[in-house]
């Protein structure tokens, strides 16, 4: 009797702590804000924006957006190799996971992803490598933008304001503040 009392308990407290393990779902910007409607809660291959496929181990991420775009981003990809963020400017892919391969941009990869640990009040990605980073930030409409990057990410706390016009982005390359060698 013991037995079937404890059973659900189990399976409750089972799914509190494994079953209940929120994934962020995927979520992608572009330069126009009628996709941006279209395409908001649909997985990556849905959107008919990015071609995501797994080939010989590799993530290929082959963008298929208008000419005149010039940028487009991606946050809270899952794939086998983990999660992805990514963005494509100007010609440049930049993510950071080393399995994705590109076709038709060269790639720029920044292994440590921080973009949860960024305070904004819009799209933002952000990655390092050794000693620098770079932080993508767009939005579909226009605002006053606020980004807070803590003092653990660079080295020092940053903080950004300024105004984003309506399906516009910023790039932007940051380096880690070092302590001065003091001889």
């Amino acid at each position: 009797m013991k037995i079937i009392k404890i059973v659900p308990l189990l399976l409750v407290l089972i799914f509190v702590f494994y079953g209940n393990t929120h994934e962020p779902p995927f979520q992608m910007i572009t330069p126009s804000s009628e996709i941006n409607e279209r395409i908001i809660g649909k997985k990556i291959d849905e959107t008919g924006l990015i071609r995501f496929e797994y080939e010989d181990g590799k993530i290929i991420l082959d963008p298929t957006i208008p000419s005149e775009w010039t940028w487009v981003a991606g946050k809270n990809l899952n794939s086998n190799n983990g999660r992805i963020d990514f963005f494509f400017w100007n010609g440049l892919m930049f993510t950071n996971n080393t399995d994705v391969e590109y076709v038709n941009y060269r790639i720029r990869t920044f292994p440590k992803l921080f973009t949860d640990q960024i305070e904004s009040n819009a799209f933002v990605i952000g990655f390092e490598k050794e000693d620098k980073g770079i932080l993508f930030v767009a939005t579909d409409e226009a605002k006053d933008i606020y980004v807070r990057m803590p003092e653990e990410l660079m080295g020092r706390e940053m903080i950004y304001n300024f105004r984003l016009e309506k399906n516009e982005a910023k790039m932007f390359r940051i380096t880690r503040k070092t302590k001065p060698f003091l001889p």
